[in-house]
C-alpha cells in the first residue's frame, strides 16, 4: 500500500508540473521573454558549471547571489507574461463553464447588436477606431489613462463615431466599454509582445495596442484600420481578421463576449500591478527589449 501511494503521489507531481510547465512554454512562445529566458538560462548553467569545475570561489559565490535574486529579477522582467498564465489559470473561467451555455455563436448578445451596425459605419468610411470591451477582469487602470466619459452606449448614439472622428481630441487611443457603457475615450493600450516574425506586415499601432491588451487581460478589443477599413478582433493573445463581413462579425463577437454581472475593483492591487509593470518596461526598455513603436495605421 505505501509503494502505491509513493508511486500515486510521483504521478500527480509529475503531471502537475508538466501542465505547469506547458504552460508557461505556451505563453512565452513566440515572445522575446523565451529568447530572454533560455539566455539567461544557458549563461547561468556555464558559469555554474565554470564555478564548480575550476573552483573559482568568487564565481561561485555570484553564482549563489544571482540565484537569490533572481526570482525577483524575473517576476519584474516577465510580469507580463506571469499574468498571462495566471490569466490561462483563471478560476473565473470553471465558474463560466458551470454557470453559462457555451455560446456557438448564434445567440446574440446585447453588446453584439449593438456594436455591429457602429463598427460596419466606422468600416465603410474608413474611421480607424480602437475599442475594448471590459468583461471580468477590470481595465480601470487602462480606464484612468485616458479621459473618462462614463456615457451611455446604444446602436443609434454616434458618439462612438464622434470620438474617432479625425478632429476630435479623443480619437488617439482607445475606447473602453463596460456593460452598456463608454468608460473612458483616449486609453493607453499595451502594446504586444509577439515576436516580429510572427506579426503581420499589415499591423499598425492600434493592431499591436488590440493584441497587447488581450494578452493581459480577457477583453474583446476590435479595430477598425484606417487604411483599408478592415475590422479585426482580439482576443487572448490573437487576432482574428474579420474584413467587412457583418456575419462573421456577428458569430465571433457572440462566442466571445459574455455579460459580467458584477463589478470588482481591487485599486490597491492596480496600482500595485501598474507599479510592477512600469518597473518591467522600464528594465526590458534598458535591456533593450522593448519595441520600437510601428506607424499609424
Amino acid at each position: 500500500m505505501g509503494v502505491f501511494s509513493n508511486i500515486l503521489k510521483a504521478s500527480v507531481e509529475i503531471l502537475v508540473l508538466a501542465c505547469l510547465f506547458y504552460m508557461i512554454l505556451r505563453v512565452l512562445r513566440g515572445s522575446r521573454g523565451m529568447r530572454m529566458l533560455v539566455t539567461i538560462v544557458v549563461m547561468l548553467i556555464v558559469l555554474q558549471f565554470s564555478a564548480h569545475f575550476f573552483e573559482l570561489q568568487t564565481l561561485g559565490w555570484l553564482c549563489g547571489q544571482i540565484f537569490f535574486y533572481l526570482p525577483f529579477f524575473l517576476v519584474v522582467v516577465f510580469q507580463a507574461e506571469i499574468r498571462r498564465v495566471l490569466l490561462m489559470m483563471n478560476v473565473s473561467k470553471l465558474r463560466d463553464i458551470k454557470t453559462h451555455e457555451a455560446n456557438d455563436g448564434e445567440t446574440d448578445q446585447k453588446l453584439t447588436l449593438i456594436l455591429m451596425p457602429i463598427l460596419m459605419r466606422l468600416s465603410k468610411s474608413r474611421m480607424g477606431a480602437l475599442i475594448a470591451v471590459e468583461q471580468e477582469i477590470g481595465l480601470q487602470g487602462i480606464c484612468d489613462s485616458g479621459k473618462i466619459l462614463n456615457a451611455p452606449l446604444d446602436k443609434d448614439n454616434t458618439l462612438l463615431e464622434t470620438i474617432f472622428y479625425e478632429g476630435s481630441p479623443l480619437h488617439d487611443g482607445g475606447v473602453i466599454i463596460r456593460g452598456d457603457t463608454i468608460v473612458a475615450a483616449s486609453c493607453v493600450f499595451p502594446l504586444c509582445d509577439t515576436d516580429e516574425d510572427l506579426k503581420d506586415s499589415s499591423w499598425g499601432m492600434r493592431h499591436q495596442a488590440a493584441l497587447g491588451l488581450s494578452e493581459q487581460s480577457d477583453a474583446v478589443v476590435l479595430v477598425v484600420s484606417e487604411e483599408t477599413g478592415r475590422i479585426s478582433l482580439a482576443y487572448n493573445g490573437k487576432m482574428t481578421e474579420i474584413g467587412s463581413d457583418p456575419e462573421r462579425m456577428r458569430k465571433l463577437m457572440n462566442q466571445n463576449l459574455h455579460v459580467v454581472t458584477a463589478e470588482e475593483d481591487y485599486p490597491i492591487l492596480m496600482e500595485l500591478y501598474h507599479c510592477l509593470l512600469n518597473m518591467g518596461q522600464q528594465i526590458r526598455r534598458n535591456l533593450g527589449l522593448m519595441k520600437k513603436k510601428p506607424k499609424n495605421k
